[in-house]
């Protein structure tokens, strides 16, 4: 699994659907990587390469079973950036400050657990949610794979 092949996949996806990437995405003008070490500086992690790519090249969004919370061009400041914000929410409800939520699932939270992390730089993703006394639950072992797989359900 690659970056190209995970890029070439999503336009297939938003070609069978009809739509343009820029639609569905908050696809940042300048891919900043200053904006995002603002972000790891403000939630105190360091992001997994996957997550980091995805952040310059799509920002946010995306459509049904993959949309992410990420930085939008839009946001001045770090703790306005979707990721920041819903991050910060649920660690006020007792959520680990090792995990990044990108995705809100109504029960449940999927996050990157930044806390551990293998020799690519990639961390698991993981389902987190308040109601089950803070367990968490593996979902894929890193960002890049768990974005290729929801994209090959959602097309099935």
């Amino acid at each position: 699994m690659t970056y190209e092949a995970l890029r070439d996949r999503i336009e297939q996806v938003c070609e069978e659907e009809s739509v343009d990437a820029a639609e569905i995405f908050c696809i940042p003008e300048h891919a900043s990587e200053e904006k995002i070490r603002q972000v790891e500086e403000y939630l105190g992690v360091r992001l997994p390469d996957s997550y980091r790519w995805f952040l310059a090249s799509y920002g946010s969004g995306g459509m049904e079973t993959f949309d992410f919370f990420g930085i939008e061009d839009s946001g001045e400041d770090a703790a306005s950036h979707t990721v920041v914000y819903a991050t910060e929410a649920y660690r006020k409800k007792g959520m680990d400050h090792a995990l990044v939520v990108i995705q809100d699932l109504g029960d449940y939270v999927r996050c990157i657990d930044t806390g551990r992390r293998d020799g690519n730089n990639e961390s698991p993703i993981v389902n987190w949610s308040c109601h089950d006394n803070g367990g968490i639950v593996d979902e894929s072992d890193s960002f890049l794979h768990y974005f290729w797989e929801i994209l090959e359900d959602y097309i099935s």
